[in-house]
């Protein structure tokens, strides 16, 4: 896709709420964008792993993705997969 596709956060937003792995595709800005990787994880938890650092380090991201897929748990971020309550809560 054009990088400006890539960057335009009508069409991602859509692009994510009909497959969650269209997250892939994204601009980086758009990969840490709360409403676009938390649209994304809930349609596919496993689209996790194209999001930012910051956004894998989101409890409720992870809690969305985990609850969508269990698997999406392996792209946490480490600060969350050290975290106690959140493993706690992925189990």
């Amino acid at each position: 896709a054009p990088s400006w596709m890539k960057s335009d956060r009508d069409i991602v937003m859509a692009a994510v709420k009909r497959d969650g792995f269209s997250l892939r595709y994204a601009s980086n800005e758009l990969k840490a964008n709360r409403n676009i990787v938390m649209a994304a994880v809930k349609k596919n938890g496993y689209a996790l792993q194209y999001a930012s650092l910051e956004m894998r380090a989101d409890r409720d991201i992870l809690r969305a993705a985990v609850k969508q897929d269990r698997g999406a748990w392996q792209y946490a971020s480490d600060k969350m997969k050290a975290n106690r309550d959140i493993v706690m809560e992925a189990v």
